[in-house]
Order: structure tokens, then sequence, then C-alpha cells
């Protein structure tokens, strides 16, 4: 058999064992919850949240108060409440909440050297009052236009299950830049979609996915104009997350390891595989002050130029223009610690120092190797009663990339 194909059966009989197996058996609420202040979360599902805390969390097996504070904090986790309350009376658990405004046709902007994209999404993280989220949007820039949409359950028909889906369109010029030169660039025309299941065991999570990707290509100047191509990729995805949602900041830690493969043979080049994983832990140290480390790291096999990642602006990679590294492979480190100016009724408004450092191998141009380091600066705020982050505005330094620079965005894309 190719080995290949033996790696997709093996990987295909472990999702079937760790998924399909589970028995997917609704937590029944044993009706222990009094749910009061909630005028657009359905009762029921609230019931269904606290009773999955009680579950997951050991904690809850001690004091009162300490079993409390914990339903109250994993209610908060959810990110659909700005404020929990709980108590007990007799039997019965009180709960009262107040709801973040979730319905939210959400404007957005990112400025990131060259680089800047405007665009609006309607976004609703409450949907149907069960936590589901449905978003559609739009997107310009300078660089091109995109139309997406995605949809999460995070308890398919109450159970352990999970689910997502997504598709989207998007037109736009991509360049590769080493030594701030251009050495590659190409207008790429894509349609997208994937689909996930997944089973949540409690603080572990795992999924698999199934995606699939049309892209198109015209000339663009002098550089050479890639072939069109379609791809169909499967992949596993591993999650273990222990962090308490804080606003600014999520207490814990948090880890992610993928794999994934493309299932058609492309005659062109080899068979795509990727790998890359996450590490992030963030903890209060005094004063609500906020210690931020992430580690990253993703490597690809085969495939072609234009199957390469695009990075760019984001925590690990600041000071690189977005979406201007084409990675085959990258390892990046980050630093960061927050700490609160002043809050308001609408939000918290704080400030950072960060340092990213990162190793970089480009695919395609030079096949440039890079090591870089960006220090800097940021302000950001933070909304309490809207289920969506603020602003964000960025100073540092990259000197292998774009020198000093300067990210600005609002709304979404933070």
């Amino acid at each position: 058999m190719n080995p290949s194909a033996l790696k997709l059966l093996v990987l295909g009989h472990l999702t079937v064992c760790l998924i399909i197996l589970p028995k997917a058996k609704a937590t029944e609420s044993k009706q222990i919850f009094d749910i009061t202040g909630n005028e657009r979360t359905d009762t029921n599902y609230i019931k269904k949240l606290a009773q999955g805390c009680m579950e997951d969390r050991n904690d809850l097996a001690f004091e009162v108060s300490s079993q409390l504070d914990s339903l109250k904090q994993c209610l908060l986790n959810s990110k659909l409440f700005s404020e929990v309350k709980t108590s007990i009376e007799g039997d019965r658990i009180k709960i009262g909440v107040e709801e973040k405004w979730t319905l939210i046709p959400a404007p957005f902007y990112q400025s990131s050297g060259e680089t800047r994209k405007a665009g609006i999404v309607l976004f609703e993280t409450n949907f149907l009052g069960k936590g589901l989220t449905l978003a559609l949007g739009a997107t310009y820039s300078n660089r091109g236009n995109s139309f997406f949409g995605f949809f999460t359950d995070p308890s398919l028909y109450g159970t352990r299950y999970f689910t997502s889906l997504s598709a989207r369109r998007e037109s736009a010029t991509f360049e590769l830049k080493e030594d701030n030169e251009i050495t590659e660039k190409l207008l790429e025309k894509s349609i997208s979609g994937s689909i996930s299941l997944g089973y949540n065991f409690s603080w572990l999570r795992l999924s698999g996915q199934l995606s699939r990707n049309n892209r198109s290509y015209e000339r663009h100047e002098d550089f050479t104009v890639p072939e069109d191509y379609s791809t169909t990729q499967a992949g596993l995805t591993l999650e273990y997350d222990r962090r308490d949602y804080m606003l600014y900041f999520s207490e814990g830690f948090y880890a992610r390891a993928r794999y994934a493969e493309n299932l058609n043979q492309d005659d062109s080049a080899k068979r795509l595989k990727t790998a890359n994983y996450l590490l992030s832990w963030q903890h209060k140290i005094v004063l609500d002050h906020a210690l931020y480390i992430q580690t990253a790291a993703a490597k690809s096999l085969g495939g072609r130029l234009t199957d390469a990642e695009r990075v760019g602006s984001a925590k690990g990679f600041r000071g690189i223009e977005t979406r201007t590294a084409w990675a085959e492979s990258y390892q990046t480190e980050t630093l960061e610690y927050q700490m609160p100016i002043k809050s308001f009724e609408k939000g918290t408004l704080t400030w950072a120092l960060f340092v990213d450092e990162g190793h970089i191998q480009n695919r395609g141009g030079n096949n440039s190797d890079v090591r870089y380091t960006a220090p800097g600066i940021g302000v950001y705020f933070y909304l309490k009663r809207l289920a969506l982050p603020g602003l964000g505005l960025e100073y540092g330094i990259n000197h292998e990339y774009q020198g000093t620079f300067v990210n600005f965005s609002l709304g979404l894309s933070i």
C-alpha cells in the first residue's frame, strides 16, 4: 500500500476511535440551577453550560465559595456574559447573568506596512440563544477583496461534539518581500471551503478537518504566472485549553497541534504535508499586570510555491507586512507584558511591552533564511459588553523586514 494512503488510513482510524466511538450523550440538567437576567440566551443552554462546568472542573468539589467562584469563571469563559453572579439557596444554585451584545454589524480596519484592509462583518456569537456563531463578511484592501462566512456549533445537539463550516472567495495580489525587495508577485483568485467535526474531552479537544481550495492565476506585471490547480486536504487537530477569560487576557495554558495532508495527487509537485503547533501561557503577576509567553512553529513538505503559508503582522510576526513572508517553515517566540491604564464602563484600556523573535525559511524568491527580533510597545482597548475586540496600535522595530513599523487595527482584526 502507498505510504501516504496508509498514513491517511491510520489517521482516519484514529479519528473514528476518538471522535465517533464516544457516546454522544447529552448532559442532563439536574434542574438545580435557577437562571435570571438572560434575555437572548436560552435558559436550558445556560443550565447545560453550568452542568458541564460541574462535570469538568474538579475544584467544584471543594468548599462552597470555591465552587461558586469556579462556576462563575467557567460561565464567563463562554464569552457570552459580561457579568455572572452565583449563590446557593438551599439545594439550588442561583445564577444571575448580564449578557454581552452579540449580534453586531462590526466594521474593522487593519494597517500593516503598505497594506490597508477594511471591511464589515455581520457577527452573531449567540445565534438562536444557544452559543452558535454565525458570521458573514466582506473585506476590501489595496491588495484585493474577499467575501467569507463561517458557522460554529460548540455543542452539537447538546452533546460534547462540536462542528464548524467555513467558505471564502478571494481575489488578491500577493507579494514575497526579501530585504524589502519584491522577489515574487502574483494575482490569485481562490474559492475555498472547509468542514470540521470534533469531540470535547473536557480540557482536550480532538477534531478532524476536510477542506477544498480552487486557485486560479492571472498575469501580473512581469512575474511568472503559476498554473491553476485545486487541492483537497484532510487534517487532525488536538487542543488542550486551561485558560480562564479575563477580558484583556486569558489566564492559563493553551496548546494546539495540527497535521494535514493533501488527498489528491499533484503531477507538478510532491504531495503537500504540513504540521504546526502553538503553545501559550498567560499569568496575572501583580496589580492585574499580565505576562504572556508564546511559541509557535510550522513545517511543510512538498506542494507548490503558492502552498507556502503567508505570514505577517500577527503575534510572532510583528514588523513583517501582512502576508508578505511565504514560509516553508518558521519558529517564533513572543514575550509580552501587559498593564491596564484605566477601566471604563465600556471596557479597559491597556498598554504592553512586547518582543517577537523568529526564524523563517521562505519558499520562493531567493529561498531566504531570515532570523529577526522585533521589540515594541502597544496600546489596546478591550470592549466589555460587546463580544468582539476594540482597537490596537503597535509601534516597534524589525530591522530584517520593515524597519520601524506601525500596526493599527480596529474591530475583529486584532
